[in-house]
C-alpha cells in the first residue's frame, strides 16, 4: 500500500469517524428519535466508506500489478472490477466482510471475518439490520430506535474499526506498510473508539 493511498484512507476515515463522534455526542442523554437516526446513519456511512475505499485500493492494485489477479477467483475479480457486480454481490454486511477479506489478499495475507462462530460478526450483522430497518421502514415503529439498537450499531462500527487495524497490522508485517504510520493511525482510532463507546455505553466503557 503506497503512502498516498494510506494518507487518503486516513483522511476519509477521520472525517467519517468525526461525524460519528459528533452525532453520538449530540444524541447522548437525549430522548430524540431524530438524533438517534442521525447517529445510526453516520455510523453506517463510516462503515460503508471504509468498505468502499478498501475495495477501491484493491482494484487499483489490480490495475497496477496484473499478476495480483492470481490471488482472486474469477467471481472475486468481477466484484472488484465491476460496480454492478459488486452491488449485487450480497447484502451490506456480507460486502463489508468481502471487502476486508479482499483488502489483505494482494499482500499475501489470508483472513476471514464472516465466521458464524464469531460473536463480533453476529453483533455486526445486528447493527446492519438496524440500518436496514430505518432505511427501508415497513411501519412507523421501524423508525424508532432503542438503546439496544444503538448498542448494536456501535458494535458494528467498532467491529469494523478493530478489523481494519488487524488488517493494517498484517499488511505491515508482510512489508506493505510502515509500522510507525500504523502505530499513529492505531492510536487515533483507539481514541475515537473509546469516545464512541463511552457516549453509547457510558463512562468507563471499553472500546469494544
Amino acid at each position: 500500500m503506497d503512502a498516498l493511498s494510506a494518507n487518503l484512507f486516513e483522511a476519509i476515515d477521520a472525517v467519517l469517524l468525526a461525524d460519528c463522534r459528533r452525532a453520538s455526542e449530540e444524541a447522548h442523554g437525549k430522548s430524540d428519535p431524530y438524533l438517534d437516526r442521525v447517529y445510526v446513519r453516520a455510523a453506517i456511512a463510516a462503515i460503508e466508506g471504509i468498505m468502499t475505499t478498501r475495495r477501491a485500493q484493491v482494484a487499483s492494485v489490480l490495475q497496477q500489478t496484473p499478476a495480483v489477479a492470481d490471488k482472486f477467483s474469477a467471481t472475486e475479480l468481477k466484484h472488484l472490477r465491476d460496480d454492478k457486480q459488486w452491488k449485487y454481490a450480497g447484502g451490506l454486511a456480507q460486502r463489508v466482510a468481502m471487502a476486508l477479506n479482499y483488502y489483505v489478499r494482494p499482500f499475501g495475507g489470508a483472513l476471514r471475518f464472516d465466521r458464524e462462530d464469531d460473536e463480533g460478526w453476529e453483533s455486526f450483522k445486528k447493527g446492519i439490520d438496524v440500518r436496514n430497518r430505518i432505511t427501508h421502514p415497513k411501519r412507523a415503529g421501524d423508525l424508532q430506535l432503542s438503546q439496544e439498537d444503538s448498542h448494536h450499531v456501535t458494535a458494528a462500527l467498532l467491529w469494523t474499526m478493530a478489523h481494519v487495524h488487524l488488517i493494517n497490522s498484517r499488511i505491515a508485517e508482510l512489508g506493505g506498510g510502515s509500522q510507525e504510520d500504523l502505530a499513529g493511525h492505531h492510536e487515533r482510532m483507539e481514541a475515537i473508539k473509546k469516545d464512541l463507546a463511552e457516549h453509547v455505553y457510558g463512562p468507563g466503557a471499553p472500546g469494544r
